[in-house]
């Protein structure tokens, strides 16, 4: 019997959800087992693997629209949700259309509890930022309209892993983490759910040198909220 947990993650590619959470989403499916969501915007095909594997943007998207499928099996996710954004061209679009698309699935899937970005997205990129922007946009609405939703937690890298890492990576200094989930139990999971991404297995290989991926601690940072010692799950503590 599930814990009545529910917890959505929204990035805007694939890949996105494995390399910073995939920890979590298996430890909270696996031990908690909570309904775990996932919304992605984009089908990811303008990664630069496409040209590489001879592929058009089309065909790149739908294998790695396939891939999806088979790391949602992977984690044991209750739902995938796989739109059809423009892959870095996010800034292009309304933000209210990536908003609406936000708010109607948040609504079917009534989470406690968000994951996301911060304001950095990590990385710097343009489809990072501007998803962080839209989610925390979309939450602050839906959190006065939910009876459920309580939390927005943003993803983020402490200083450690960022030192470790092989490009840029925004580092949260310490002070600034409100919540460190224990995830070396879970790493098969995450590793299987990088594997099966083949398309872009190159660039995985890249960025895990040292096994940097492979981080014990998975660790988040409460929108308007601050924990000065971090707590240890997700919806510790949530806000009334």
């Amino acid at each position: 019997m599930g814990t009545g947990q529910r917890l959505l993650l929204i990035f805007p590619h694939p890949d996105d959800e494995s390399y910073g959470c995939g920890g979590t989403m298996a430890k909270y499916v696996q031990e908690e087992k909570a309904d775990v969501f996932l919304l992605t915007l984009t089908r990811g095909e303008a990664s630069s693997q496409g040209p590489k594997l001879g592929l058009t943007k089309e065909q790149m998207g739908e294998m790695r629209s396939r891939e999806m499928v088979e790391v949602a099996r992977v984690y044991g996710l209750a739902e995938l949700f796989l739109m059809d954004f423009p892959d870095s061209g996010l800034e292009t679009l309304d933000p209210r259309e990536l908003e609406e698309t936000i708010t109607k699935i948040a609504l079917q899937v009534e989470p406690q509890v968000i994951i996301s970005y911060g304001p950095h997205g990590i990385s710097g990129f343009t489809d990072h930022i501007i998803t962080h922007a839209v989610v925390k946009r979309a939450f602050v609405e839906l959190r006065s309209k939910s009876d459920q939703l309580r939390r927005f937690a943003m993803q983020c890298i402490p200083e450690e892993v960022a030192a470790r890492a092989m490009r840029p990576l925004y580092a949260e200094p310490p002070e600034n983490i409100d919540c460190r989930i224990h995830v070396e139990p879970y790493l098969d999971f995450k590793r299987r759910g990088l594997e099966v991404q083949k398309s872009i297995g190159a660039v995985i290989e890249r960025d895990n040198v040292n096994d940097v991926l492979m981080h014990p601690y998975e660790c988040y940072r409460f929108f308007q909220e601050r924990f000065v010692t971090p707590v240890e799950d997700l919806f510790a503590n949530l806000p009334q």
